[in-house]
This record gives structure tokens, C-alpha cells and sequence, in this order.
């Protein structure tokens, strides 16, 4: 009995983590857009938009408000008041395989990204240029970064003794394919973000470690930019 009462507030707990950071995040962005005439991150997936950024005009406001609270402030929590290391929640090395495996499972997510645009009979837009590629580069590993050490480091990891891996990796996947992409196509979110969030939480699953499921995260992202 105790031990499942100690589960439930672990779920409990994450629960209240998961609020905490989305809240952190939209109150920071409603903030910034409040006190400053910020470019929404949602500028980088606008083929209109993405491709004329400038260092001057890019999101760097709004990709450091999804840092703080999907990044710091939970990790923060863990670390001060949870006493979980880093090197716990995954802020360790990876071998070369491993790495070299990231690769391989972002490509073949960029190919599933692009079947199902097929299949859903959407558009493929390219939102890259010569001009914005470095620092979309530099975007996109804020963002993915953020996004990883929240749905797998903290999330994924809280949940597992709690539910089972198995449990625990579907509902991390599925909270990421729905939360921070609630503005986006639903079915999109159903067919390419959820099985996406499955494969990298394997990976995480697999390694132990963010890097894998960041780098091959930062792949897909930047395959998508390119049409």
C-alpha cells in the first residue's frame, strides 16, 4: 500500500509538473509579447515567415521561454528538492552507435512526417533559406532540447515506476504530441508527432540518455524545414 501511494504522488506530482511548465511557458510568451514585440516561435514552421528571419527577428525570446519552463524549471525541481542527479534524468554521455542510430531513426522519421503529409493530403512547405538556415539550426536545438529533457527526462522517467515503461512512454508521447502542439492539425499530432513521440522515447528508453532522442529530434525538425 505504500508503496502504491507513493505512485500516486509521483503521478500526482508529475501532473502538477506538467501544468507548472506549460503555464511557465504561456505566461512567459504572453509576457513577452505583453513588454516586447517578440517573433513567436511559431514563426519557424511559417513558410511565409521562417525563410526571411534574420539573427535580429528570430524567435530567441519565445524558444528561451519554452527552455525555462519545459527545461529549467522542472529540472531545477528535481535537482534542489528531488535530489535526482542530472545524470539520472539523462544529461549523459551516449556511444557512437547510439549516436549513429539517432541519425538513422530521424530519417526515417522525416520519411513517416512525409508519408503522412501524403496521406492526409497536406502540404510540404519548405521553411529554410541560405539566409536563416545557422540560426534555425541554433532554434531548433533550444526548442528540441526543452522539449526532450520535459516529455522523456522528466515525464517519461517519473512515470515509469508508476505505470511500467510500456504505460509510461505512451502517455509521455502522447502528452507530447498533443500539449505544446495544441494549435496544430489534430490528425497530424495523431499520425506523425505521436508515433514520433513513441520512437524517442524508446530511444531515450533504450540509452538512458537525452542526447540520442535530442539529436535525432534536431534531425527531424531540420528535415522538415527543408521541404
Amino acid at each position: 500500500m505504500a508503496a502504491r501511494a507513493g505512485d500516486w504522488r509521483t503521478a500526482a506530482e508529475t501532473g502538477g509538473l506538467l501544468a507548472a511548465g506549460s503555464l511557465a511557458v504561456y505566461g512567459l510568451r504572453a509576457a513577452l509579447t505583453h513588454w516586447f514585440a517578440v517573433t513567436p516561435a511559431a514563426a519557424l514552421l511559417d513558410p511565409e515567415v521562417a525563410p526571411h528571419l534574420t539573427p535580429a527577428s528570430f524567435p530567441w525570446l519565445d524558444c528561451l521561454a519554452m527552455v525555462a519552463g519545459l527545461g529549467l524549471l522542472p529540472v531545477v525541481y528535481e535537482w534542489r528538492l528531488r535530489r535526482i542527479t542530472p545524470s539520472e534524468i539523462g544529461f549523459r554521455g551516449a556511444s557512437a552507435r547510439s549516436l549513429l542510430l539517432s541519425v538513422g531513426v530521424g530519417l526515417a522519421l522525416w520519411g513517416w512526417g512525409r508519408l503522412g503529409a501524403g496521406l492526409l493530403d497536406l502540404p510540404v512547405a519548405r521553411t529554410i533559406s541560405l539566409g536563416n538556415a545557422p540560426v534555425l539550426a541554433l532554434a531548433w536545438v533550444c526548442t528540441v532540447a526543452a522539449e526532450e529533457v520535459f516529455f522523456r527526462g522528466i515525464i517519461q522517467r517519473r512515470l515509469t515506476p508508476c505505470v511500467g515503461p510500456a504505460l509510461a512512454l505512451l502517455a509521455a508521447s502522447a502528452l507530447f504530441a498533443f500539449v505544446p502542439h495544441v494549435q496544430a492539425h489534430p490528425r497530424v499530432n495523431l499520425l506523425v508527432r505521436l508515433p514520433a513521440g513513441v520512437v524517442l522515447g524508446l530511444l531515450y528508453h533504450r540509452t538512458r540518455s537525452l542526447l540520442p532522442p535530442v539529436l535525432a529530434h534536431w534531425l527531424l525538425n531540420m528535415l522538415v524545414a527543408m521541404g
